[in-house]
């Protein structure tokens, strides 16, 4: 049994009126600017609140928050870091991905709303070229900019992708079938493609087992942790 780590804070998220509980709460933390974005979903499609809090000296200070009455939920949270922001945050609906600017005051400000026809399996950011790839539910994936103009879409034939995550230029995406494809982020080149067969000969399906392993590309490491997402 691994040992238990001591914790820096702890807290309650809070609560809209008498309710006693939130659906689902959804956390992402920016590490530049040592921010902590709560989305707190409501039951029954009754909409969220959206938190900011800040880290000081061990401490969190909650700077604002937000509610949306809507009939929709947040089902993932992702950040960009922009130059003339603190960050921008990308709440994504099941049809819908909505784009906060975080300014100096640290309050978030709803800068665009990008509707898709399509219900939305996941998403993922890439910072440099400040991307969102957007994989659908049909299995396809666009990639579109912060002003909501689809830059690229990807589809293979036969092919339904499930999963994906951004590295630099590079955006690497599971598939139904268990196979890994390895794109361009930035011009939708295929990179490279690797079929189920030739992870049969990996036993690494832990992270710790990552850590017994020296001299790997940060790139190999990106291949070894999809392992457990496409298996």
């Amino acid at each position: 049994m691994g040992k238990f780590k001591k914790s820096i804070v702890s807290f309650f998220t809070l609560k809209k009126d008498n309710q006693s509980q939130y659906k689902n709460i959804l956390a992402k933390y920016n590490n530049k600017n040592n921010l902590l974005f709560i989305v707190q979903n409501e039951y029954n499609n009754q909409g969220f609140s959206l938190c900011t809090w800040e880290l000081k000296n061990e401490k969190l200070q909650m700077n604002n928050i937000i509610h949306e009455e809507q009939n929709q939920e947040i089902i993932f949270l992702e950040n960009i870091e922009q130059s003339n922001l603190i960050c921008q945050l990308i709440c994504a609906e099941i049809k819908c991905i909505k784009i906060y600017n975080i300014q100096e005051n640290k309050n978030p400000v709803l800068r665009n709303r990008i509707h898709i026809k399509e219900e939305i399996q996941n998403i993922k950011t890439n910072e440099i070229f400040n991307l969102i790839c957007v994989i659908l539910k049909t299995g396809f994936i666009i990639i579109i900019n912060t002003e909501g103009q689809i830059v690229s879409q990807i589809k293979e034939n036969n092919i339904n992708f499930k999963c994906l995550c951004c590295f630099q230029n590079y955006l690497f995406t599971g598939t139904s079938l268990g196979s890994l494809f390895v794109y361009n982020i930035s011009t939708s080149k295929l990179l490279n493609q690797i079929q189920i067969s030739e992870f049969q000969q990996f036993k690494l399906i832990h992270k710790n087992h990552i850590k017994q392993i020296k001299n790997l590309s940060k790139y190999t490491i990106f291949i070894l942790f999809f392992l457990k997402q496409i298996k």
